[in-house]
């Protein structure tokens, strides 16, 4: 009787012990989570993300999951990934704290069987350019306050050029290849994930990348490749392209086949412009709304410069070329000249915002500032009296007044100008037109004008990393 007890109390034992080890085995765990633990200078707009081994009862992950400090954001499932995306910065140097507590159930009712925890530190803003101008490029990373550089690419033939996500946490660029073409590949900045996202055709280039405000979709130019009598590569006609932003794998073209095209560029709402040489016009398309690439509309265009959309994606503001009323070719004579047009993209209205005290100008390079209230642009003035080699940078009220230069230096041209996150710095590239043997530079400067100073010599394409 005893030995039959035991055997039905070891039975019993074993199927407890086999339920344990079956429960332990099908309870969800974490696998993943974004930024690491313990990074430090994390972009201030990146995202939290924990990817789960099973399907999560989500109402239960977001009650026992805490982030200190708390910032205002959305919450987002892909599969078993959820990713927290805030809508303001996180706080410059502070310690973010990500807790999920043990409890949180899967789908299927099991429970974590662990704390997860770890922290993130928030870096201040930096530059990131290309370096060196002679010779292959990489891309770098720099404070305002030139403390730390980070080399962020280690590529065999060097980088072309390259595009930054809304949020500052995804560089896409175009890296090249020995046979002249180039790939476009996707770093994740808060993983450190460098992977390729579109290989572009064998004999073929890609360039001018271009990525949604949440990084969703990736437009490009893409030619074909031919060499010139001397060896030289030879660039074909362009056209505009789009691939998944995260995925890549094939492209679509975009637009009517038989034109030519180039220069994407991303609305806040995910509209897309784009300049069609064949037209003279610069075609704005809603992809998501119709797959088909149909345009929303036209804006005529002879210089095939984009420009910049307004933060709130209503209006693009661009150069656009001015003829004089009695234009006159003649040996000292002015034919024409730039001036800087918004176009409102609702009702299609279209304001001269040089006309305002600009009298003959030649405008170019405007940058929205991120909180809407100013442009900066590259302005050099065409009156004899004030005439100098290089453009200057200005800025303005997004309206045309407040106007006002930041820089007089005449002899050198600036351009590729970029705000900081919170619109208090510029960053350009500036360059000595009476000598062209020095190289470029890259500087930064106060939205007052005050305290500027440069950042990198022989570097160009800045842009900033929030």
């Amino acid at each position: 009787m005893t030995s039959r007890l035991n055997a039905f109390a070891l039975g019993f034992l074993g199927l407890l012990l086999g339920l344990a080890i079956v429960a332990g085995v099908s309870a969800p765990r974490v696998t993943g989570f974004s930024p690491m633990a313990e990074t430090g200078d994390v972009s201030a707009t990146t995202r939290i993300a924990i990817t789960f081994t099973r399907p999560m009862d989500r109402a239960s992950v977001r009650s026992h999951l805490t982030i200190d400090p708390q910032v205002a954001g959305t919450y987002a499932w892909e599969d078993n990934t959820l990713a927290f995306r805030p809508s303001v910065h996180w706080p410059q140097g502070a310690q973010v704290e990500v807790r999920l507590l043990s409890g949180a159930r899967s789908a299927r009712g099991l429970p974590l069987l662990t704390d997860q925890e770890w922290t993130f530190t928030v870096g201040a803003p930096r530059v990131v350019y290309l370096w060196p101008a002679q010779g292959p490029a990489d891309l770098y990373a720099r404070t305002v306050d030139q403390a730390e550089t980070t080399r962020l690419t280690e590529t065999d033939h060097g980088v072309y050029d390259y595009t930054v996500s809304g949020d500052g946490s995804i560089l896409v660029y175009s890296a090249q290849r020995l046979d002249g073409g180039t790939d476009l590949r996707r770093l994740d900045l808060a993983s450190g994930e460098d992977r390729l996202l579109y290989a572009c055709p064998q004999g073929s280039r890609c360039r001018a990348p271009a990525l949604t405000a949440n990084g969703d979709r990736l437009a490009f130019e893409q030619f074909e490749l031919r060499q010139g009598g001397a060896g030289e590569w030879l660039s074909g006609p362009t056209r505009v392209w789009m691939v998944d932003g995260a995925a890549g794998q094939a492209a679509d073209p975009i637009g009517p086949e038989d034109h030519i095209t180039a220069s994407p560029s991303w609305s806040p709402q995910g509209w897309l412009a784009y300049y069609d040489s064949t037209l003279k016009a610069i075609s704005v398309i809603d992809p998501a709304a119709d797959e088909s690439g149909a345009a929303l509309g036209f804006l005529a265009n002879e210089l095939g410069d984009i420009g910049s959309w307004s933060p709130d994606g209503r209006y693009l503001l661009f150069p656009e070329i001015i003829f004089p009323a009695e234009a006159d070719s003649g040996e000292g004579q002015i034919a024409f000249y730039s001036h800087l047009f918004r176009t409102d993209l609702v009702t299609g209205a279209r304001v001269d915002l040089s006309a305002v005290r600009a009298g003959m100008v030649e405008d170019a390079s405007p940058a929205y500032s991120p909180d809407g209230v100013w442009v900066a642009f590259a302005r050099r003035s065409l009156d004899p009296g004030r005439w100098t080699l290089g453009r200057q940078v200005w800025v303005m009220r997004q309206d045309g007044t407040g106007l006002r230069n930041l820089t007089a230096e005449p002899s050198f041209n600036h351009s590729a100008l970029s705000w900081s996150p919170d619109s208090t710095w510029l960053v350009y590239m500036r360059f000595n037109q009476s000598d062209l043997t020095q190289s470029a530079e890259i500087w930064v400067i106060q939205a007052d004008g005050e305290n500027a100073h440069r950042l990198a010599q022989g570097g160009y394409l800045p842009r900033w990393i929030p």
